[in-house]
This record gives C-alpha cells, sequence and structure tokens, in this order.
C-alpha cells in the first residue's frame, strides 16, 4: 500500500525544487543545470513499478475515478521518462545557457541571439546570426536527438509502441484526429495565407517567399514599426493597468514576484515560474520593448495570476 498523503507532500516538495532550478537557469542567475541531484533524492516516486501500477489500475476504472488516475497517470509516467534522461536533460539545457556566438569580433549568449536577429535590419548580418547559432542549434540537437531515442525506448518498457502513443493514452489526446482537423485547418487557409505573407514579406522585408529565410520571417514578425507603442519600460506599468482592469492589484500580490532585471544569460522570452503555488510565483521578464515583448508578457502573467489565485488547501496538480 502506498502512503499517499506522504507521496502528495513529497511531490509538492519535488516540483517545488525542480522548478527553482529551472527558474535559476532560465532567469540567468545559474549557468548550470542541476536535475539530477533532485531527481535522485525522489528516486522512490518515479519508478517503473508505480506507474505501472497506476496504469493497470486506470484500465479498470471509470468516470471520475479514471479521470483522477489519469491525472495520477500522467505525472508519474512523465516525471519516470524524464528522470530516466536527466543527464541529457541537463547537458543540453547547460549548453544552451553556456554556448555563445562569435560574430564580427563580438560575443553574443546563445540565449541573446535569436532576438538580436530579429531585431537586426541588415539582411547580411542577420543571416550571418542566424548561421552562427545554427552552429549551436546542431550541438544541441545531438543531445536532443539522444534523449528522444531513449524516451521512446523507455515509453516500449511501459507496454507503449512509442513515446507519442504513452501520451496519447494518458492525456487522452487522439492525434490521429487532430492531424485531420490541423490538415483541414491548411487545406482551407493555405492559399490565402501564403498570398498575404508573399505581399507582407515583399512590402516589409524586401524579399518574396520563394527567396526568404527563417530570419526573415522572423525580422517580420517582430514588426519593428509599431515599437514606439510598445516602449521597453513601460511594459510592466502596462501589465498593472490591465490587471488592475480585471480587479487584480499587482503590487499588492506579493507572493507574485517580478524578476525584470537584465543579465547576459536571461531568456529573453517571459515565462512563469511556479516554485510554490500560490506562495512564490515568479514572472520573468528582459524587457526588451515591442509587442512580442508585451504579447509574452501579458500571455505569462496569465498563468503567474492562475497559480498566485489558487487556494494553499489544494491538492498538487498531480491530483493526489
Amino acid at each position: 500500500m502506498y502512503d499517499w498523503n506522504k507521496i502528495r507532500q513529497d511531490v509538492e516538495n519535488f516540483s517545488s525544487e525542480l522548478e527553482r532550478e529551472w527558474y535559476l537557469n532560465s532567469s540567468g542567475l545559474k549557468a548550470e543545470v542541476n536535475l539530477s541531484p533532485i531527481y535522485d533524492r525522489y528516486g522512490f516516486l518515479f519508478t517503473k513499478k508505480l506507474v505501472l501500477a497506476l496504469k493497470e489500475k486506470r484500465e479498470h476504472a471509470k468516470g471520475e475515478e479514471e479521470r483522477k488516475l489519469r491525472y495520477l497517470q500522467r505525472f508519474f509516467a512523465s516525471r519516470y521518462l524524464v528522470s530516466t534522461v536527466k543527464e541529457l536533460t541537463e547537458k543540453a539545457d547547460t549548453m544552451e545557457s553556456k554556448e555563445t556566438i562569435r560574430l564580427n569580433g563580438e560575443t553574443i549568449p546563445f540565449r541573446q541571439a535569436a532576438a538580436r536577429g530579429a531585431d537586426e535590419t541588415d539582411r547580411e548580418k542577420r543571416s550571418q546570426l542566424f548561421e552562427a547559432r545554427n552552429e549551436v542549434i546542431d550541438k544541441i540537437n545531438v543531445l536532443s536527438l539522444a534523449r528522444t531515442e531513449k524516451l521512446h525506448e523507455t515509453s516500449k518498457e511501459l507496454g507503449y509502441a512509442n513515446y507519442a502513443a504513452l501520451f496519447e493514452i494518458v492525456r487522452s489526446i487522439d492525434f490521429r484526429r487532430l492531424e485531420k482537423l490541423i490538415q483541414d485547418f491548411i487545406t482551407k487557409t493555405e492559399s490565402t495565407y501564403f498570398n498575404r505573407m508573399e505581399n507582407a514579406l515583399v512590402d516589409k522585408v524586401g524579399v518574396g517567399l520563394d527567396d526568404a529565410e527563417i530570419h526573415d520571417v522572423a525580422f517580420f514578425l517582430r514588426a519593428r514599426e509599431f515599437d514606439e507603442c510598445f516602449p521597453k519600460e513601460g511594459a510592466v506599468s502596462a501589465l498593472g493597468k490591465m490587471l488592475a482592469g480585471l480587479g487584480f492589484c499587482l503590487e499588492e500580490q506579493k507572493n507574485i514576484m517580478i524578476d525584470m532585471e537584465e543579465r547576459p544569460t536571461k531568456s529573453p522570452r517571459a515565462f512563469c515560474s511556479a516554485i510554490r503555488i500560490p506562495q512564490e510565483v515568479k514572472l520573468v521578464i528582459l524587457p526588451q520593448g515591442g509587442q512580442d515583448d508585451y504579447a509574452s508578457l501579458f500571455h505569462e502573467a496569465g498563468h503567474a495570476e492562475h497559480c498566485a489565485c489558487m487556494s494553499p488547501e489544494l491538492p498538487s496538480a498531480s491530483l493526489l
């Protein structure tokens, strides 16, 4: 018999430690990602025996019991899988935070390269920056490929055809049906999309779709022409006003801590890190200005409010 009350607390502590580690690295406060010590401390939670027991129990359940067991199975199965590739994950994420790009005598942190490229008006310089960035991505992809292969292998050991088949079951998502819906949508919108994108790229970037590169699309989506409406220094103030209109006072929400300090290896895109729900929620932003900067901040603020306004009496996300 499992002591679910103890497991509930262990899951809360594990999730908190893991989320703090991700926050420290993605916010640029820590260069290395150290997942192994955390998974090792809580290794008793993520065993093949427990995952298989939940799988069998769910197969015989119905209604509300089946729904709760599905959430349990999803949490423990996914964490068990990740525990088998923790070293590869550490290496890939540490490489992402430590790698730099040398271009025209300047050293640029890898995490800043995409944002710098999207902001570069000179097409030749933009191309050079993205090519240099791709060299780092190729190195990271070696680890990512090994990680993905291991996830497929472990999924088979749990009785599934592959990693995708496992998640189709534990998330109750019909990927084939979803693929058909997406393909139908593409069929109905493809010609309109290509015509509009062709005209937009020629107008804003100076090249058509046949000649456009990924960096050209990134530059186009950056939408620099709207920057005066989205100043770098006004993002958090605008967020506060928007939330006030919805009845939230961001300044009084002491459990939401806004991290907007500029650091060289900080993720350029805003993110939310719920370290302990609802007591400690980090809303992280590297202010850059522009409509996409505001959009990502407002999006992540929604996650932050969701986590910060949850009752501490509720069980953990695994629905134990």
